[in-house]
């Protein structure tokens, strides 16, 4: 029964690739020529610190996948949040974080914060993360200083 529910919704609701808007399922969300433009999972060079275990990112950011991103951080498009979990299930590392149990978020300004309504980072990992077991913390920092728009920063 939950396969043909899904066959209805999907004819009903069709949905597009986040990046460049051609069709294609629930279960994959992202094109292949999106995915292959910017799939690129990797420890950041030099995130190594002695308070930092490093960070990793999954893609770069360009093309479908800053389209995304700025959609729904600008656009308030909430739906494109269930582009990012078939993502996040691709990530090659997991093994090495298995012993985190914390996620902690870099908080918005809080005057980004009563713009929006939300923190698109919330949107795009929490559910994901606590599903995985590990507890999301989005108090867990305090920005101290507004920092430049990253959507306008160059490479």
């Amino acid at each position: 029964m939950n396969r043909f529910i899904e066959m209805a919704a999907e004819l009903l609701y069709p949905w597009c690739c986040p990046g460049c808007g051609k069709l294609t399922s629930y279960k994959t969300i992202w094109c292949g020529s999106c995915i292959n433009d910017t799939w690129n999972p990797r420890l950041i060079n030099s995130s190594v610190t002695d308070h930092l275990d490093g960070c990793y990112t999954l893609c770069d950011y360009h093309s479908g996948m800053r389209k995304c991103i700025l959609q729904l951080k600008y656009n308030g498009k909430s739906e494109l949040s269930k582009a990012f979990p078939p993502l996040l299930d691709r990530f090659p590392w997991w093994d090495r974080m298995e012993d985190f149990k914390i996620v902690i978020p870099v908080p918005l300004a809080s005057r980004k914060m009563k713009e929006r309504g939300y923190n698109q980072v919330d949107k795009m990992f929490q559910k994901w993360m606590e599903s995985a077991g590990k507890e999301y913390f989005p108090q867990g920092l305090v920005r101290l200083r507004r920092g430049e728009t990253q959507s306008l920063l160059t490479p």
